[in-house]
């Protein structure tokens, strides 16, 4: 239901937010079933992948909580935002 020109004027259509919606809760269940494989990798590569699961998964939240607005506003965690989801991550991963 998306169209070429539909992607050309970056509108954001209720068939764009479908395709959006499916698309991030398609990306969670990878990242969910994911959970269950982080702690099988070795330890040096734990963390590392637990604060890019960690990462992509905040920001496929804040596509939602942009009104899926991914043409005219770049979704994205502050250096900030990122050290502060690290204690939690570097915890877990051990």
């Amino acid at each position: 239901g998306i169209t070429e020109a539909d992607l050309f004027s970056r509108a954001i259509t209720p068939h764009f937010i479908d395709f959006m919606e499916y698309q991030i809760q398609r990306a969670e269940k990878y990242y969910l079933s994911s959970d269950q494989g982080i702690p099988m990798l070795s330890a040096d590569s734990r963390l590392p992948v637990s604060m890019a699961r960690e990462n992509y998964s905040r920001i496929l939240q804040r596509i939602r909580s942009n009104g899926y607005q991914v043409f005219d506003q770049r979704a994205h965690l502050s250096t900030v935002r990122k050290l502060a989801i690290l204690p939690r991550v570097w915890l877990g991963s051990w």
